[in-house]
């Protein structure tokens, strides 16, 4: 049981201090961005497959589901609690991606039809994130 009580109180003053570097995080929008979740730190490029993002140029990301860094680990049941981070993004460019060939075929009766796709795709570049409370606080959307 100490163990347990000494980790909360290592993670509340990482949280507290400012100080915790943040390596590796999963994330995804309120739109999850090809449906799986991302790996991303600061200042990387991430291109998302879809055209649900609107044209301002920034976008603040709601869901995030891991947040991680060599002294501790938040895990969010499915995500981490509302409003505890908040993660800010650039968008870069939005254009077309690589072209993709659907092809099909029907044997033995001569038919053949070849379809190329080319999905949106939306850049980002995640800016910061910051933690916005600490972990003991009761999150601001109970009622």
């Amino acid at each position: 049981m100490a163990f347990l009580r000494s980790g909360w109180q290592k993670i509340a003053t990482v949280f507290g201090s400012n100080n915790g570097g943040l390596l590796s995080r999963f994330l995804t929008s309120n739109i999850p961005s090809v449906n799986k979740p991302l790996i991303d730190t600061n200042q990387d490029i991430i291109s998302t497959c879809n055209k649900l993002i609107e044209d301002k140029s920034s976008r603040n990301f709601a869901i995030v589901h891991l947040l991680a860094s060599k002294d501790f680990s938040l895990i969010g049941r499915p995500v981490v609690q509302p409003g505890l981070v908040t993660v800010t993004a650039t968008i870069i460019s939005k254009g077309l991606a690589h072209t993709k060939i659907h092809f099909k075929k029907k044997r033995r009766k001569q038919f053949m039809r070849i379809n190329f796709q080319r999905p949106q795709q939306t850049m980002l570049r995640i800016n910061s994130v910051v933690i916005n409370n600490t972990i003991n606080e009761a999150p601001k959307n109970e009622f």
